[in-house]
Order: C-alpha cells, then sequence, then structure tokens
C-alpha cells in the first residue's frame, strides 16, 4: 500500500508520528470493511508505540470496534451516536460533522465530543 506519492503508507504514517503529530485520523472511503480493519489494526500498532490516538472515520461498526480504537467520528449518514456509544463505550471519543447549526446543536445535545465542520461561507 503506497501514499499519494508513492511512498509505503505505513512508512508514511511513522514518519508523522515521529515528526510529533497527536492524532491520526483514518479515514479510507474506498475499501471494504476488511479491509478497513486490516488497515486500521496495523495504523493502530504505530499510534500505540507512539501514544497517538486513531480516530476511524466512516463505518464505525464494525471497523473502528474491530481495531480498538478509542476516536470515531461519524457523518451525517453514518450510525447513530447513541449507537456509538452503546457500541464503544462512554469512554469512546465521538464526533459529529455538523453542516449547518441545527445539526451542530443536535450533536451536542446527543453528547458528541466535539464537531467537525467543513468551510463557512
Amino acid at each position: 500500500m503506497t501514499d499519494k506519492k508513492g511512498r509505503d503508507f505505513y512508512e508514511a504514517v511513522e514518519e508523522a508520528l515521529q515528526a510529533g503529530i497527536t492524532l491520526v485520523q483514518l479515514r479510507e472511503k474506498d475499501v471494504t470493511t476488511e479491509e478497513r480493519i486490516a488497515i486500521g489494526r496495523k495504523v493502530k500498532i504505530l499510534c500505540d508505540h507512539y501514544d497517538v490516538p486513531l480516530l476511524v472515520d466512516d463505518d464505525i461498526l464494525p471497523a473502528a470496534k474491530a481495531i480498538g480504537a478509542g476516536w470515531v467520528h461519524l457523518g451525517q449518514s453514518d450510525e447513530s451516536l447513541a449507537r456509538g456509544r452503546q457500541e464503544l463505550g462512554n469512554d469512546a471519543i465521538i464526533g459529529i460533522s455538523a453542516h449547518n447549526l441545527e445539526e451542530a446543536q443536535a450533536a451536542l445535545r446527543g453528547g458528541a465530543d466535539y464537531l467537525g465542520v467543513g468551510a463557512l461561507y
């Protein structure tokens, strides 16, 4: 597996960890759940070695649970925040994408730990 510059993906992740990043987000949208889990497990080993949290984006169930990620990010069309809490527990950090004020307020009322927002206009 290579990154966009042709480097080994896992070597690139480790280089970033060595450089001092404080969070890794696994955002593999064009792979199967099984592939995401396999990739995530390898990245989790690297993150654990550097004591850096791994955030899994999309397909939290079963991917994030199988990987053992402590952070997950849910889009508006992903599993619900309540389901994420039920499956991953109260210690998991769960973020929600919000595209407008109503979605942001609903996420905060639901107990989201953080909000992900795109460009603001």
